[in-house]
Parts: structure tokens; C-alpha cells; sequence
């Protein structure tokens, strides 16, 4: 039983002696034991430099990974944003063709006011389109994307909002 101690002991300094060649960067470390022994463990510098040049070279292949990743995000978190606004823009027209209708306005002279209202909103590639669904008018608003830090895959991006040509008072009877 005592040499298994002492076999743990010996481990147990051996552990504590690399840890500090590891982080102090010392070439050797002399340990004293309880019977005045002196025991010296050396660093072994090359495998030392290699372990930390192994570590630059994984940094050196992971970068770019992460980098293409967080374009990515990037990307889709700007496409959403570009959507929402597309989808306000196209609530704000269905709003006004709602307006307009309710007070016998003829939404078709007005069409040239909605495509400024979505060139003000989201750029010179917004589009404007009125569908009309019998009493119900769909505004569907478009725009050009160019997604990404190069911008090489362009993309469109729309949105739609509805809006309600009836009677908004109701038939009395």
C-alpha cells in the first residue's frame, strides 16, 4: 500500500511540474520531496512550439468557416428586414386604396403616388402591384435584394398587405 502512494505522489508531482513548465514557460522545474529528494523534469520546448503552431493553424482553417457563417446570418437577417419592410410599405397602400375608396377616390389615377411612396420606402427597384379580388384589393410591394457582402446573387423580396373596397359602413336594413 505504500508504494502505491508513493507511486501517486510521484504522478501527482509529475502533473504539478508540467503545468508549470506549460505555463510559466520554464525549461526545467526542480521538485523537493518530503525525504530531501530532488527531482528536476524538463520541458520538452519543440513539442511545446509545435502544439502551439498546431493551434495557429487550426485558428488559421476555422476562420474562415466562421467568417462565411456570419455572412450568412447577416444575410438573412437583412433579407427579414428588407421583407417587414415591404410588408409596411404595402399595409401603409392598402391603407390609403382603403381611404380612397371609402370616399369614392378612383384608385387607378393614384397609382404613380403608391410606386413614390414605395421608391421613398425601400429604393429605386420597389415595385408597386394592385391585384383586385372583387371587393378586396391585394397591394403586393416588390424590391431588389442583393444579399450578401459581395452582393453576387440578387434575390427579389416582396410583401402584401390587403385591403377591403366595400362598403366599410355596412348595407342598413
Amino acid at each position: 500500500m505504500h508504494s502505491k502512494q508513493m507511486v501517486n505522489r510521484a504522478e501527482f508531482m509529475q502533473d504539478i511540474a508540467t503545468e508549470i513548465l506549460d505555463k510559466f514557460g520554464a525549461s526545467s522545474v526542480s521538485i523537493v520531496s518530503a525525504g530531501n529528494e530532488v527531482n528536476t523534469v524538463y520541458a520538452d520546448k519543440a513539442e511545446s512550439d509545435r502544439q502551439k503552431g498546431s493551434v495557429t493553424a487550426e485558428f488559421a482553417l476555422a476562420l474562415p468557416i466562421v467568417v462565411v457563417l456570419l455572412s450568412i446570418i447577416v444575410t438573412f437577417i437583412s433579407a427579414g428586414t428588407t421583407r417587414l419592410k415591404c410588408i409596411d410599405t404595402a399595409s401603409v397602400i392598402a391603407r390609403k386604396v382603403a381611404i380612397m375608396s371609402s370616399e369614392g377616390v378612383a384608385v387607378g389615377e393614384n397609382v404613380s403616388e403608391f410606386d413614390m411612396l414605395a421608391t421613398d420606402d425601400l429604393g429605386q427597384n420597389a415595385s408597386v402591384e394592385l391585384i383586385p379580388d372583387g371587393e378586396v384589393l391585394r397591394v403586393k410591394v416588390s424590391t431588389g435584394f442583393l444579399p450578401g457582402p459581395l452582393n453576387l446573387l440578387p434575390a427579389t423580396v416582396s410583401g402584401t398587405a390587403t385591403a377591403y373596397l366595400g362598403n366599410l359602413a355596412g348595407s342598413g336594413g
